[in-house]
Order: structure tokens, then C-alpha cells, then sequence
């Protein structure tokens, strides 16, 4: 028996195969990925007006990527089918995710300046215990499928400390600080990497990373993640459980 499609949202019935969303839900994220985003932090900007470069988010942040771009927020469409791919195993949900991701890449204005695509990386223990491809990894393989960018793991964990999950703000720093090298027999050579994640929800490893590779010879990191997640949502159960 061939069940009748459903939308990857709302699981309402569609009746075009070919669809991925109902007409409702097809606006919603475009809603949401048409959102403007401060280039620096990808930070939600209202004011069109604003100077970007200095958003509220970031102003008085010494960030260490030159640039971050995101698909959408974490509280919402966006967010949802992360979740949903990775807690809830929709396994179907990483190409139409990792499309997303490429296309923001692509719109970046810094796309040019970029050399290499590297996955932030996870702890060994970590990706041995889940038994399957750690998300960073299949959408860093989309973004230089989609870039013609080489894909080259630079960065490897030392650590796996606590989860992000949870920690106040300025704990993610400390949780972080020390956790990454440079792989060995890696030369940056003031190389431009572009850094891929999932999920940017303090900036904590993001910047983390950024500084390991500016330390061995990067001259510049970019960086882009499916979803970010707002100060105050940082803490929220729904990072885990939704």
C-alpha cells in the first residue's frame, strides 16, 4: 500500500508528490529564510535601515569569524526540521536542509575569498556512541558538493567536556576553551576556511574554532550554520527534547 504524501512540517496530506510542504507551510519558511541577518553574527535584523555590520548582537563582541550566515532560527521552521533530523531521526530531512545551507553560502559576499570547507568536529567517543554521520559533516559535504569547494577536515576534538546544552552564556567560552587543534600535518598557510556547524547558539565553539585555525596560519574564517538560536532561547529544554 503507498501512503499518500505528507507535508515535513505540519504532516498534513499533500496531494502533488512532488511537493515537500503544504501551501501554508511553503510560506512559512520562506518567511523565515527571507529574514535579513547581520552579516557579521547572523543575528535577525528588523530595520532594513540598520548598519548591519554593527547589529545589537554583536557590537561589542570581538568575533574572530569574519563573517557567519545561517539558514533560519532555531525557534522556528528552520529550527523544527533540525530537530526533527536530528533527535528524531528524519534521516530525508538532511538534503533539503543541507540544500538550504548551500544556497546562503552561495549568496555570500564572501563566498569568493573562501578556499576550503571544514566541519566543526565532534569528540570520537561521541560520534562512536551516535553510530552515524555527525550533522556538521553531511552539510559541510553539501556546501562543497554545491560550492565545488574541497571539503578537508583541519580541526579534530580533544575533549568532549560538557554539552554546550544548557551552560549560561559565558560558561559555553570557558566549556570550549582548549577543546580543538589543528590535525596534524595540517598547513594553513594563510589559507580562508569556511567553518560549518548545525547550530550557532552562543558562538562559543565557533569562535573557539576560528581562533585554533588564525593561530595556525588562516588569514580568515568564515562560518555558516542551518539554524541560530537568540540569547534567551539559548537555554531552552527545546535545544534537546524538540
Amino acid at each position: 500500500m503507498a501512503f499518500p504524501p505528507r507535508c515535513l512540517l505540519c504532516r498534513t496530506g499533500l496531494n502533488d508528490r512532488d511537493r515537500r510542504f503544504c501551501s501554508h507551510c511553503t510560506d512559512l519558511v520562506a518567511v523565515e529564510r527571507g529574514k535579513q541577518q547581520c552579516p557579521r553574527c547572523a543575528a535577525e535584523v528588523w530595520d532594513a535601515g540598520n548598519d548591519l555590520a554593527n547589529c545589537n548582537d554583536c557590537r561589542a563582541l570581538s568575533l574572530r569569524t569574519a563573517g557567519l550566515v545561517r539558514v533560519g532560527a532555531y525557534r522556528g521552521t528552520v529550527g523544527h526540521l533540525l530537530r526533527s533530523y536530528k533527535f528524531h531521526g528524519r534521516l530525508e530531512l538532511a538534503g533539503i536542509l543541507g540544500a538550504y545551507l548551500s544556497e546562503v553560502v552561495k549568496n555570500a559576499k564572501w563566498l569568493h575569498r573562501v578556499e576550503a570547507v571544514s566541519a566543526v568536529p565532534t569528540h570520537w567517543r561521541r560520534r562512536f556512541m551516535k553510530r552515524s554521520e555527525y550533522p556538521a559533516d553531511v552539510f559541510a559535504r553539501y556546501v562543497a558538493a554545491a560550492t565545488g569547494l574541497p571539503r578537508v577536515a583541519l580541526l579534530r576534538r580533544l575533549r568532549q567536556g560538557r554539552h554546550q546544552i544548557g551552560l549560561p552564556y559565558t560558561a559555553r567560552y570557558t566549556n570550549v576553551r582548549g577543546a580543538f587543534a589543528v590535525r596534524r600535518g595540517v598547513e594553513l598557510n594563510k589559507a580562508r576556511i569556511l567553518l560549518i556547524d548545525d547550530v550557532r547558539t552562543s558562538g562559543a565553539t565557533l569562535d573557539e574554532c576560528a581562533r585554533v585555525l588564525r593561530k595556525a596560519g588562516a588569514a580568515e574564517v568564515y562560518a555558516a550554520v542551518v539554524a541560530r538560536v537568540t540569547h534567551a532561547y539559548a537555554g531552552s529544554p527545546e535545544l534537546v527534547s524538540a
